[in-house]
């Protein structure tokens, strides 16, 4: 009898699928929350400028801090102030993803910060 914890072969080429479940969510972020999100996930799209909106860095990892996946998933389906729900035109699946990218995104080193030119004294 083989043991249960010996790999066979056939597996090890098996990916867990969540760099793709990022890149699909990439692909919906840029179709369905870039306009207000930004592009880079700063919370300065054009639409959210043109509404007048402060929205939160998805860059800052402390933004989603003490936010479950779960949390995040509920707001995306059904919405949450100003931003509509999305379980209408998008499956779970595609929700599940954009909760992977927007977390992938605090992961990444935000833009550097302007330097302050003034004088120090």
């Amino acid at each position: 009898m083989e043991s249960r914890h010996r790999n066979p072969r056939v597996h090890f080429s098996r990916s867990n699928g969540f760099a793709s479940s990022i890149a699909d969510g990439k692909h919906l972020y840029e179709s369905q929350c870039l306009m207000c999100h930004g592009k880079d996930g700063d919370g300065k799209g054009d639409l959210a400028v043109d509404m007048k909106l402060n929205l939160r860095d998805f860059r800052d990892a402390a933004t989603f801090k003490e936010s479950t996946d779960g949390e995040l998933f509920y707001i995306i389906s059904k919405g949450k102030g100003d931003m509509p729900g999305a379980a209408d035109r998008l499956s779970p699946t595609q929700c599940w993803n954009l909760v992977n990218y927007v977390r992938s995104l605090s992961s990444k080193t935000p833009p550097a910060k302007p330097k302050d030119d003034k004088p120090k004294g």
